[in-house]
């Protein structure tokens, strides 16, 4: 991705007559930052002797005009190193949180927008949405070896239009453009012809809405596309979608969760399946109820696909803890012991501890929840048992390793961390993460054979050291 720079005039909404010349330049990575010629906001030390916070104030406008375009940017705040305490102006270095090119906002939370179009990584690979088409000619001389072929490709639209579907109030629709070269293009060493497609979504809502009110539909998004191609995927742009009576959109331009990086060739072969598997329709509205289901314990998930590096203890620590909180999601009814047997030993308590001033303590201590190690027993029996064999092994095993490790780094007790051997502590979060995307792809609808070839392909190489510890010990105590 290339930096960018907008130089032109910048004011605040409440005071359009004193603008300030300016660059903002968005970095590669999305961070945005404007370099002043003069003061635009408050003297920060000044203000602050003075009991001014205004300056600190993340949620006031600043307007602008450069190249062009109209610009509203969020969220600015001084940043200049070397400020001069007593002088009256400075040359002001702001950090922006958000710019968007395109549009004046009135307000943070003014509804400006009916949608979003979106372009994230290996969306167009994995919508499986193409309009090139190729026919190959050859032939053969007398000894079946090719002798001359020859190579036609076409560039149209697809006939089916883009398939449809709903992330809560948002509609979700894929939408299929692509760029060419009408004539060749001489170089000095080569000629050329260039054509490309993309598929990008369009997240609309019938009521107009805040600039920031389609992230969560978004988000949603990136995280399938991470889950079903096991690729840290970003979000390359957002163009927000003027509504009412305007026209147009408004791009926004801020640093996202995972920065782009040049764009390079997909593996679809990491794939843990595509769109045409399922009804997009059907997928969107299970992984919706999967997603709202989870909540929290889906953003820790994924927050170790997102960032790869870390510490061994806290990639244990959040895959095990993201395992129990979708555990509680996906099987909410699960007791330790059956409800009525539950009832009957507390009522029998109950009344043995009547007069016992320590009764409501006991007795509320007293719950019905599963222990760790069943919450991850009944987790690994919710994929095809095959796939989980191929990741794990033996599922007792990897559970018990599972709560001692937990508690251990959860506890610091580091002589208790010592006793899983270092190779099983290495494998346990690969192996945990591998149990829990086979449950996705379960509960997802997607057939045993998805899941088992999954299984085989994507996370058993990541566990084979780890099963082999287990088979170590499950043989050892047998």
């Amino acid at each position: 991705m290339n930096q960018r720079t907008f130089v032109g005039q910048w004011w605040l909404p409440t005071a359009p007559e004193e603008p300030v010349g300016g660059i903002l330049t968005v970095e590669p990575s999305g961070k945005c930052r404007l370099q002043l010629t003069g003061m635009l906001l408050a003297h920060r030390f000044l203000a602050r002797m003075q009991g001014d916070t205004s300056v600190e104030d993340a949620g006031q406008l600043i307007h602008g005009s450069a190249a062009g375009a109209d610009f509203t940017l969020l969220g600015g705040h001084d940043i200049t190193q070397e400020v001069p305490m007593l002088a009256p102006e400075y040359p002001q270095l702001l950090a922006v949180q958000t710019a968007i090119k395109g549009v004046h906002l009135v307000s943070v939370d003014e509804p400006r927008f009916e949608g979003a179009e979106v372009e994230v990584d290996n969306l167009t690979a994995w919508s499986g949405i193409t309009g090139f088409t190729s026919v190959q000619n050859f032939e053969l001389d007398e000894s079946q070896r090719v002798k001359d072929m020859s190579v036609r490709w076409e560039l149209g639209r697809p006939a089916d239009a883009g398939p449809v579907g709903k992330l809560g109030d948002f509609r979700i629709e894929l939408a299929w453009q692509s760029t060419y070269s009408a004539v060749t293009r001489d170089m000095n060493a080569a000629r050329q012809v260039a054509a490309s497609e993309e598929v990008h979504a369009k997240i609309t809502n019938p009521d107009l809405k805040a600039w920031n009110a389609f992230q969560p539909a978004i988000k949603s998004l990136q995280d399938l596309l991470t889950f079903a191609t096991r690729h840290p995927c970003a979000v390359r742009s957002i163009h927000l979608l003027l509504g009412g009576s305007d026209h147009g959109s408004a791009e926004l331009l801020y640093a996202p969760l995972v920065e782009p990086q040049e764009d390079t060739k997909t593996e679809p072969q990491r794939y843990l399946f595509r769109m045409p598997d399922l009804s997009f329709a059907e997928l969107l509205e299970k992984w919706d109820s999967l997603y709202i289901r989870i909540g929290m314990g889906i953003h820790v998930l994924f927050g170790l696909d997102y960032e790869k590096r870390g510490f061994i203890e806290n990639r244990i620590l959040n895959a095990l803890s993201a395992a129990e909180s979708i555990h509680r999601a996906l099987r909410p009814a699960a007791t330790a012991i059956p409800v009525d047997a539950h009832k009957a030993i507390m009522a029998i308590l109950n009344d043995a501890l009547a007069t016992n001033p320590y009764r409501d303590r006991v007795m509320g201590g007293l719950g019905n929840d599963p222990g760790f190690v069943a919450r991850m027993k009944e987790l690994a029996t919710i994929p095809a048992q095959d796939a989980v064999n191929a990741v794990v092994g033996n599922t007792e095993q990897w559970a018990k390793w599972a709560r001692d490790a937990r508690n251990a780094v959860a506890h610091l007790d580091g002589k208790k961390f010592e006793k899983i051997p270092v190779a099983a502590r290495w494998g346990l979060p690969s192996a945990t993460i591998g149990i829990l995307h086979l449950a996705f792809l379960a509960e997802l609808g997607l057939p045993e054979n998805v899941q088992v070839t999954a299984a085989r392909m994507i996370y058993a190489p990541w566990t084979a050291e780890f099963r082999a510890q287990v088979d170590r010990k499950v043989g050892a105590s047998a």
